[in-house]
This record gives structure tokens, C-alpha cells and sequence, in this order.
């Protein structure tokens, strides 16, 4: 669903994508599928991919309201599934802010055999996706937050720091489009991360 937005240096416009759970079940280690729109009728989602986003990663923008994990070997903990910390499957009292970076490995290095590899039907093999790091830019309350509450002044940084991302994003990008992944229920945020991911290579890397 396409919502038309007055064009602002923040919102120019929003695409809220919908994606039904039998699409992928859980797992997007591997890259989906070649849509066939770009692998049988010759359309190529990169034509307009900006020069800054032709790389083998990506950022995915993250407002969750998933309570942080926190990993203790020392206490029997088990390692994030992408070698990082991430979050649990638990709510939250605040929404984070932040921004998971999205590496894609194929069988050759470098941003044109990932193109070539991401519209072939019957690859050599499938390339990967993996989450490699989470930079946090902070938190703000989603409920009536307790006495000793985050500052305000920190809050107000937080969404400072996501705002500037956003404009980043949408300076470097021709359609100034704001994409918005919903997850499906009962989904870890690794794997959320890796299917926002591909779905933003798929759609030209081009927007937010």
C-alpha cells in the first residue's frame, strides 16, 4: 500500500510492505528466490540502484520494542544466532532505535556477480545473508515509563540520531521512498533483519 506524503526533508513518501509468512518460514539465510518478474521477462530491480548503496551489505533502520538480549557465557548463555547481540522475542517497555548492517556472501566477491546471482533463476548456489553488526542509537518509552526513566535529553538524541539516518538514506536515494517491514508473529529478530534486508535488495536498494 502506497501512502502519498507532502515531500519533506525527512517524509517524502511512505510504502508500508506487507509480506505473508508462507513467504519465507522464519529462516533468511539463504537469499529468496528470483522473483520471476526478473528472471523471465529480463527486468532488472539494480538498473537505478544508487552508486553508494552497490555493495555486498546493507542497513536495515530498526524501531523495535524487543527487550535487549544479553549473552553471559559464564552463565550457560548461548551465542546470538549472527555472532552479535540482538533482541529477545519479549516485549519491551521502550521502543529502541538503531540500525543492523546485513552482509550478502556469494559464491564470487563484489557488488556484480551479487547482482548477477540475485536475477538468475537456477543459480550455482544460493548466496547468504547474515547479520554482522547492530549499532544502537538509543531508546524512548512506549509506556509509563519508571522513576528513574531515561532523560529526555537522551530520548530526544535518540530520535535525533534515527531522523538523521532516514535523511541520509533518502539524500543518496532517486525515489525517496521509505520502505516499512512488518514481521510476522513469533519471528527472531535476526531473521527479521535478514528478510527486511533481501527485501530492500529486491525492490533496488533505492530509499530507506
Amino acid at each position: 500500500m502506497r501512502m502519498n506524503a507532502p515531500r519533506t526533508p525527512l517524509f517524502a513518501r511512505i510504502i508500508v510492505a506487507g509480506v505473508a509468512a508462507v513467504l519465507l518460514a522464519g529462516c533468511a539465510e539463504t537469499l529468496m528466490p528470483t522473483p520471476v518478474g526478473f528472471d523471465k521477462s529480463g527486468g532488472d530491480p539494480f538498473l537505478n540502484t544508487p552508486p553508494s548503496m552497490q555493495s555486498t551489505s546493507l542497513s536495515v533502520l530498526v524501531a523495535a520494542d524487543r527487550k535487549p538480549a544479553v549473552h553471559d557465557a559464564t552463565r550457560g548463555d548461548p551465542p546470538s544466532k549472527s555472532g552479535v547481540d540482538f533482541f529477545t522475542n519479549e516485549r519491551d517497555t521502550s521502543m529502541q532505535l538503531g540500525r543492523a548492517t546485513i552482509e550478502f556472501t556469494a559464491r564470487e566477491p563484489g557488488w556484480d556477480y551479487l547482482v548477477k546471482e540475485s536475477r538468475t533463476e537456477d543459480r550455482r548456489s544460493d548466496p547468504t545473508l547474515k547479520m554482522i553488526g547492530y549499532e544502537s542509537f538509543g531508546s524512548v518509552w512506549v509506556e509509563m515509563p519508571p522513576l528513574n526513566e531515561t532523560p529526555p535529553e537522551a530520548e530526544e538524541a535518540a530520535i535525533a540520531a534515527f531522523a538523521q539516518a532516514v535523511n541520509a538514506g533518502l539524500s543518496a536515494s532517486r525515489s525517496k521512498d521509505i520502505y516499512v517491514f512488518i514481521h510476522g508473529f513469533n519471528t527472531s529478530f535476526v531473521d527479521n533483519m535478514t528478510l527486511g534486508a533481501e527485501m530492500f535488495h529486491y525492490l533496488g536498494r533505492d530509499g530507506v
